[in-house]
């Protein structure tokens, strides 16, 4: 029995107190929050009553820790504020729009809590690692990187020791590519050589509209794939064949996906398709998966646009 904080649940946030709301209610409302897991939020300088909703919820919940910037001091940065003012043995970072399972609290302590001793890297995937199994355990980065793939960007995934995160040394040069989190994570794992992924589905995703803003596909490959993987291959963390094997499946797994949903509208999120495709040729136009995938990519769009002009024309009618 520890006789401190276990876990921080550590939320960075930004004008988003409807969602915060929903995401707060459903981790105090579990019977396992207690004393053993405190609410760490650092609020980017928010003007849309984050700081109202807070104060009402910590009457209530002590445990509820809330730390407001003074300006807006960019998201990597309040991401590693937010790890910094955690004081549980072990920090998990988590998005300001997520559902807390039904028991998802109980399999978070008890994933801790079993691995308290010994303190390997965890990874909860939310069912989205290819092997279908829970504790799922792998000894290297290059193993790591085949599993998770892309979802390691997702700061909902991530979760670090207090200890190992106070370890790491120079965490600014870490920052800059929108990556922080992930870049932290390959770290540490480079550290350890001991990770286990967590594969039970412990999270549901609100929709969140005004979310992006940004070119996706220009920070996902500029940042993820031509950065923070290349960077592994060349300091031989990981082997040509496990990036040759990412990159493919980064390709249609989630460039084209995403593609597609903004020029669809099924999503949400505000991401700018402004020479899109452009930047995704430019990434891939040396590579094979490009080519063999461009079929599909060309057959998907044709239906969209007959789709569109069938939707005009009956509006028109």
């Amino acid at each position: 029995m520890i006789d401190k904080t276990l876990i921080s649940i550590c939320i960075p946030t930004y004008n988003r107190a409807s969602y915060l709301e929903k995401t707060l209610n459903s981790i105090i409302l579990q019977p396992e929050f207690d004393s053993s897991i405190e609410i760490v939020i650092a609020d980017n300088f928010s003007t849309d009553g984050t700081f109202e909703l807070v104060r009402i919820l910590q009457q209530n919940h002590p445990n509820i820790k809330y730390f407001r910037n003074d300006k807006n001091i960019g998201m990597e940065e309040n991401f590693a504020k937010v790890l910094s003012l955690g004081s549980g043995v072990f920090l998990k970072l988590i998005n300001d729009y997520l559902i807390f399972k039904e028991d998802s609290l109980l399999y978070l302590k008890n994933s801790v809590l079993k691995n308290i001793e010994i303190k390997p890297v965890l990874f909860f995937s939310n069912g989205k690692s290819k092997i279908k199994v829970d504790n799922i355990q792998l000894t290297n980065i290059d193993e790591f990187v085949h599993d998770a793939s892309y979802w390691a960007t997702w700061i909902t995934c991530f979760g670090i020791w207090k200890e190992d995160y106070i370890e790491i040394n120079n965490k600014d040069t870490l920052m800059g590519l929108m990556f922080f989190h992930t870049a932290l994570l390959y770290q540490n794992i480079i550290n350890k050589n001991q990770v286990i992924i967590f594969n039970c589905v412990i999270f549901d995703v609100l929709d969140v509209k005004a979310k992006g803003g940004y070119s996706l596909f220009d920070v996902f490959i500029n940042g993820y794939l031509n950065n923070l993987l290349l960077r592994l291959v060349v300091d031989n963390r990981i082997s040509k064949s496990t990036y040759i094997k990412e990159k493919s499946k980064f390709l249609k797994g989630f460039l084209f996906l995403w593609y597609f949903k903004i020029y669809d509208n099924k999503s949400p999120e505000e991401f700018t398709k402004k020479n899109a495709f452009k930047i995704i040729y430019r990434a891939y136009k040396y590579d094979l998966c490009f080519y063999f995938e461009l079929p599909y990519f060309i057959k998907k769009l044709i239906l969209l646009k007959l789709k569109k002009a069938i939707i005009y024309d009956n509006k028109m009618i």
